[in-house]
This record gives C-alpha cells, sequence and structure tokens, in this order.
C-alpha cells in the first residue's frame, strides 16, 4: 500500500495530537524514510509537541538542528552539549566534524 506524504502527517499529527506525556523520546524515529518525508514529519512532530521536552536519538544531523540543545556522545560518554549554533560555530568540535563530513557525503553524491 502506498501512503502520500500528506495522508502520512496527517496520520502522524493525529497520533500525536492525543499525547499525554512531558516527554518524547525519538529514536531514529525517521530513519527509513526519504530526506522530504523526514523533514515534514519532524516539522509535524514540533508542532504537536512544542510543549514537550524532546529528546531526539539521530544519525541524520539535520533532524537536530532545531533542537534547543545538542549532546555529543563517543563510547558512551557526553562529550559536547550545547545549542546547534555554538557546536558549529567551533570548528574544533565533534558536531561540527560530523556536519561537514555529511555535508560532504552529500555534495559527492550530488
Amino acid at each position: 500500500m502506498v501512503i502520500s506524504q500528506r495522508a502520512l502527517a496527517a496520520s502522524v499529527q493525529r497520533g500525536l495530537s492525543h499525547h499525554l506525556q512531558d516527554i518524547l523520546i525519538l529514536d531514529e524515529a525517521t530513519a527509513a524514510m526519504d530526506t522530504e518525508t523526514d523533514l515534514l514529519i519532524q516539522e509535524t512532530i514540533r508542532e504537536a509537541f512544542a510543549d514537550c521536552t524532546m529528546l531526539t536519538i539521530a544519525h541524520r544531523l539535520h533532524t537536530v538542528l532545531g533542537s534547543d540543545r545538542i549532546m555529543v556522545l563517543a563510547q558512551g560518554q557526553v562529550v559536547e552539549f550545547d545549542t546547534p549554533s555554538v557546536l558549529l560555530s567551533n570548528d574544533s568540535s565533534r558536531f561540527y566534524a560530523m556536519f561537514a563530513a555529511a555535508e560532504n557525503k552529500i555534495a559527492v553524491k550530488g
């Protein structure tokens, strides 16, 4: 069965509109989706849970760029914790290096 992106987003929004928790944990929630659908779902989730604390676990770095804070882990240890803008403005941060590597990978493919 093929589901359009709008139908998928509407379904997610309906499901999320009845949340009762103050904390939402998303563990690679959109990893299997194409980038366009991922962005649409992320926007829907952010709107539906605007008043909640969200913990997002993601390998797609653009997924966390809208977060208030980013925590970078290495071997189970916190190595960085700051706002996306601070981490991206520091060219010696691990998050900066990961983001630059991801951007280079995209540029090579494109």
